[in-house]
C-alpha cells in the first residue's frame, strides 16, 4: 500500500509540476529530438552519450536535426534511423564529423538526409571507420587546405549516397589515403583538386570536375575509378605524371574504360563512344568562309574534338582552312567529320555531310517545309515536300557514298533492301538542295 501511495503522489506532484510550468507530457514528448528504444533524448550529444562503446546501436530522429559546433565519435557503432528527417553535421572553422574507430550508416531516409557542412574545416575526417552519408560540402576562406571528404587507413569505407562540392581555392573534394576506400554516387565538383587517393582507392558513379586545380590525382599503388566525365585544367595525375584525356594506355586494363597509368597507380575512366554528329551547316555562300560546327552526341563522349576535311569538293572548289570551309562555284560538297578514337580505342569516328554551296544559300524560308519521316523507318521513307518540286533523291552511308539514286521522284522511297544503320538522304528541289539523315530499323 505503501508503494502505490508514493507512487500515486509522485504522479500527482509530477503532473502539477507541469501544469505550474504550463507544461503537459505532449509538450515534453515534442522537446525530444531523437530516441535509442523506448528513451528519448533533447540532444543528439545526449543520446550519442549513451551509446555503448562498438555496440551496435539504433538512434531515431523524431525532429530534423542540425548539429552545430562539429561532432566527434569514438569507438561507436550507430545507425540513424532517419524516419524522413534531416540530419546535418556542421561547423565553422573545424570540422563537422570527425570518427575515429567507429561505423556509422542510415535507414528510412525517405525524404530526409544525412550530411557534413564545414566552414574553414574538413566535412567528414575518418579513420579506420565506415560512414554513409547522402551530401558533403565544405566552404573554405582561409590559406589552410581542407576536404569535403578525408578518410584515412585501409579498414575505412566511405560512402556517399549523393554529390560532394568543395567550395574556395583550397578546398579539396575527396581524399582517400593509405588503404581506405571512398565512393561517390553522385558528382564530385571542387574549386581545388577534386578528386585524389593515396595507397587508397576511390570511385565517382558521377561526373569529377575541378575548377582551378587537378580533376583526378592517384599515388604510391591508389586507385580511380570514374565513371562519369572529367573536366579540369589539369585532367589526370598518375604518381606525379600529368595526363591528359589522350593519354590513355593500350590495351585497356579495365574492359569499357580508358587506363591511365605510371608507376604502380593507375585511373580508368569510362568509356563513352560518339554515335551522332547533330546542327552542322548545309549551305555555305560563295565566297564567304564558313564555320563549321557540331554537337557531339551523346554528350558524356568520351571525345568530342572534330577534325574537318573534305571528302568530295564537287564542283564547289572547296578548300577547309582553319576549320572553316571556302567554296568559289556552285554545287554539293561532300565534308567529313573525323573524331579520334570516338568509336574504340583506335577507332575514330567519321560522318559525312552535304553542303551546298550557291551565291545567296538556299532559300531556307521554303526548304525549311519538306520534312520526312518516319524516322526510324522501316520500309517506306516518306517526303513532305509542299508546293516545292523533287528533282532528285540521293541515298548516302555516312562516308559520303552514294547507294541509291532517285531522279523525278514523288514523295515515297522503298528502303526496305537498306541494312540497319544510319544514312543521309540527299533531296535536291527547285529551291537548292537539302541533307537529313534517318535511320533504318
Amino acid at each position: 500500500m505503501t508503494t502505490r501511495i508514493t507512487k500515486w503522489i509522485s504522479g500527482k506532484t509530477f503532473f502539477a509540476a507541469l501544469a505550474f510550468f504550463g507544461l503537459s507530457i505532449g509538450a515534453v514528448n515534442a522537446q525530444m529530438v531523437c530516441s535509442i528504444g523506448s528513451a528519448n533524448y533533447a540532444t543528439l550529444d545526449d543520446a550519442l552519450a549513451a551509446v555503448p562503446d562498438n555496440t551496435q546501436t539504433t538512434i531515431k530522429l523524431l525532429t530534423d536535426i542540425t548539429h552545430d559546433g562539429g561532432c566527434s565519435i569514438s569507438n561507436k557503432t550507430i545507425t540513424f534511423d532517419l524516419n524522413g528527417k534531416n540530419l546535418i553535421f556542421t561547423n565553422t572553422g573545424g570540422d563537422a564529423l570527425l570518427l575515429s574507430y567507429s561505423a556509422i550508416d542510415y535507414t528510412n531516409l525517405g525524404v530526409g538526409c544525412l550530411q557534413v557542412k564545414a566552414t574553414d574545416g574538413n566535412g567528414l575526417l575518418a579513420s579506420y571507420s565506415s560512414c554513409k552519408l547522402t551530401y558533403a560540402e565544405i566552404t573554405i576562406t582561409t590559406a589552410s587546405l581542407y576536404n569535403a571528404i578525408r578518410v584515412m587507413q585501409n579498414i575505412s569505407v566511405i560512402v556517399v549516397n549523393g554529390n560532394v562540392k568543395a567550395i574556395g581555392s583550397n578546398a579539396f573534394g575527396v581524399s582517400s589515403l593509405f588503404g581506405a576506400t571512398t565512393t561517390v554516387n553522385g558528382n564530385v565538383t571542387a574549386d581545388g583538386n577534386a578528386v585524389s587517393g593515396n595507397v587508397g582507392n576511390v570511385i565517382v558513379n558521377g561526373n569529377v570536375t575541378s575548377t582551378n586545380g587537378t580533376g583526378v590525382i592517384v599515388s604510391a599503388g591508389a586507385t580511380a575509378s570514374i565513371n562519369g566525365t572529367i573536366t579540369a585544367s589539369n585532367y589526370i595525375s598518375v604518381d606525379g605524371t600529368i595526363k591528359t584525356a589522350s593519354q590513355y594506355t593500350i590495351p585497356t586494363t579495365k574492359a569499357g574504360y580508358l587506363t591511365y597509368t605510371y608507376g604502380t597507380s593507375t585511373v580508368w575512366v569510362k568509356y563513352y563512344p560518339v554515335t551522332n554528329i547533330s546542327g552542322v551547316p548545309t549551305t555555305a555562300t560563295i565566297g564567304t568562309p564558313l564555320t563549321l560546327t557540331g554537337t557531339v552526341e551523346p554528350s558524356n563522349a568520351s571525345f568530342k574534338d572534330i577534325v574537318w576535311t573534305v571528302a568530295n569538293a564537287g564542283t564547289t572548289g572547296a578548300q577547309i582552312i582553319g576549320g572553316k570551309l571556302f567554296v568559289t562555284t556552285q554545287g554539293t560538297a561532300v565534308v567529313m567529320a573525323t573524331i579520334k578514337d570516338g568509336t574504340a580505342t583506335g577507332t575514330d569516328y567519321t560522318q559525312g555531310f552535304y553542303i551546298t554551296a550557291s551565291t545567296t544559300g538556299i532559300d531556307d524560308v521554303e526548304t525549311q517545309n519538306l520534312k520526312i519521316y518516319p524516322n526510324p523507318v522501316k520500309d517506306e521513307l516518306i517526303i513532305e515536300s509542299g508546293e516545292l518540286r523533287i528533282e532528285k533523291v540521293e541515298i548516302c552511308d555516312l562516308t559520303g557514298k552514294t547507294i541509291y539514286q532517285f531522279d523525278n521522284l514523288k514523295n515515297k522511297i522503298d528502303v526496305s533492301a537498306l541494312s540497319q544503320g544510319i544514312y543521309i538522304v540527299k533531296i535536291k528541289t527547285a529551291k537548292g538542295t537539302v541533307t537529313e539523315k534517318f535511320i533504318k530499323e
